[in-house]
């Protein structure tokens, strides 16, 4: 019966490696036949190969590729970017509360710079521009609001106008961006009754004296009479009147009223139905001036 040979203990892994290479330094100590050893006897001559030896079947080769693998760590990518794998990004928290409760204040949050896994970097490790990590905040205690729009200003013949304002809850005046919209607004409007090239001859309005009396008042007056007035004016002109006549009628009692000079030529008449109706000059239309010299 065949005993086995008891097996020597198992040593570490360290252990058995520095053995091995202890071996292969010194030759591991082998004998020649009469027990000496190899590099004390003079009649061999040394070997230019290396030894020939049995390597344990315990010992491990540390340069085997799964030498260690139970002790080693799994490998991770590092670093800001770890090769494209695990970029790094800005993380940016929430604003805080205004710092003041009236007027002007800051706001803060916290910005870092962290890997895809979140875990925090150093801030050159995040290539891409840093959020403001602060800014200014204002709170008001103050309410605006409108006036009320004001009356629609006098057509020029072709546009209106109206204003507001915009006012705080103390009753300062301020600019209407606060309020959130516009102070004024215009429209088109048609010309003043008895005004305009229409005025040359009758309307569908008024009949033709109406239309003189209408253009003799608005030259000289600056606006358009009421249908009483020109009712008034009418009755003592008569309904065929012209723009001539009126305009003295008018002007001759002006002038007993107000010690104006009595004379009003068609030329004068056409200079002020400019002024007082499209705000210009009459010599600036050349055109036009003839027109209501010859109506």
């Amino acid at each position: 019966m065949t005993t086995s040979r008891p097996r020597p203990p198992r040593q570490s892994r360290a252990a058995a490696t520095t053995l091995l290479l202890l071996g292969l330094a010194y030759g591991c100590g082998h004998a020649g036949s009469d027990g000496a050893p190899l590099d004390s006897q003079p009649s061999s001559p040394r070997r230019d190969t290396p030894l020939a030896f049995m390597t344990p079947d315990w010992v491990v080769d540390p340069n085997a590729p799964d030498a260690g693998a139970s002790d080693a760590a799994p490998d991770e990518p590092t670093g800001p970017t770890d090769g494209g794998l695990c970029p790094s990004r800005w993380s940016i928290g929430a604003w805080s509360t205004c710092s003041s409760s009236c007027g002007d204040g800051m706001q803060t949050r916290a910005v870092f710079c962290v890997s895809c896994r979140d875990e925090p970097l150093a801030e050159s490790a995040c290539s891409a521009l840093q959020p403001a990590s602060s800014r200014t905040c204002q709170v008001s205690v103050y309410t605006y609001a409108y006036t009320t729009w004001s009356a629609w200003s006098t057509c020029n013949g072709t546009i209106t106008g109206r204003t507001r304002s915009c006012s705080s809850s103390d009753g300062v005046s301020v600019a209407c961006e606060l309020c959130g919209g516009t102070c004024s607004e215009t429209q088109s409007c048609a010309p003043p009754v008895g005004s305009g090239r229409a005025a040359c001859g009758s309307t569908s309005q008024l009949s033709a004296g109406e239309t003189n009396v209408a253009r003799a008042y608005l030259g000289v007056m600056g606006r358009v009479p009421d249908l009483g007035g020109l009712a008034f004016w009418l009755g003592g002109l008569g309904p065929s009147t012209t723009v001539s006549a009126a305009s003295d009628e008018i002007l001759d009692s002006l002038a007993e009223m107000h010690g104006m000079p009595a004379t009003y030529d068609d030329s004068r008449f056409v200079e002020d139905l400019y002024v007082n109706m499209l705000g210009k000059n009459a010599d600036d239309d050349p055109a036009g001036r003839p027109f209501w010299l010859l109506c």
